[in-house]
């Protein structure tokens, strides 16, 4: 990539890597055999966290309108790898603390999993069905997550899709007083 390649995620045979690229003069979602051949664009734009589904047929992806840092929203999106067509089907999050939208796929690919706000603003994980051109909306459930003291930043899905882990930021702040240090004396009284 030459600048900025994220989030690479794989295909199950192995055929291609897909990664995001902050590359300003092509940033969007790529794929790339592992020897670094076959280069090729998947979606053009502003986008993170690209994620290949179980069967190596899709790649969810997060899109922005205009910016990860000041939209509000973001949308999850889904490209089919091996023509780079999109699926109509997305998913519209809340874009905040540079979280909103990460997605991961249940290991049977009938599923998408995701970070989002409830309806009181904390962040949690929310897991709804995939089913291409379909609004699935409705089966949409809050899984994980939504403690109001942390700030939940990522999470993995074990591959029997019966455990998620969950990484979460506790923001603490301290002041802490450190005297005689050796090499440093204390200015003399006037």
């Amino acid at each position: 990539d030459g600048f900025d390649a994220e989030n690479p995620t794989m295909t199950k045979d192995e055929k291609w890597i897909v990664y995001n690229s902050y590359n300003p003069p092509s940033p969007g979602v790529w794929k790339i055999h592992p020897d670094g051949t076959g280069a090729e664009q998947l979606i053009a734009g502003i986008t993170a966290w690209p994620e290949v589904s179980p069967d190596g047929r899709y790649a969810a992806y997060v899109w922005y309108k205009e910016s990860f840092l000041l939209d509000p929203f973001a949308t999850i999106k889904f490209v089919e790898i091996s023509t780079g067509k999109e699926i109509p089907f997305q998913v519209k999050c809340v874009n905040g603390a540079n979280i909103g939208g990460r997605v991961r796929w249940m290991p049977d690919g009938s599923s998408v999993v995701y970070f989002d706000q409830n309806e009181k603003g904390h962040w949690g994980i929310f897991i709804q069905e995939f089913v291409p051109g379909k609004d699935t909306y409705n089966s949409r459930r809050p899984l994980v997550g939504f403690d109001p003291e942390k700030l939940a930043e990522t999470f993995t899905i074990s591959p029997d899709g019966m455990n998620i882990t969950i990484a979460e930021m506790e923001i603490l702040s301290d002041l802490v007083m450190v005297e005689n240090i050796p090499g440093v004396s204390r200015p003399t009284k006037r």
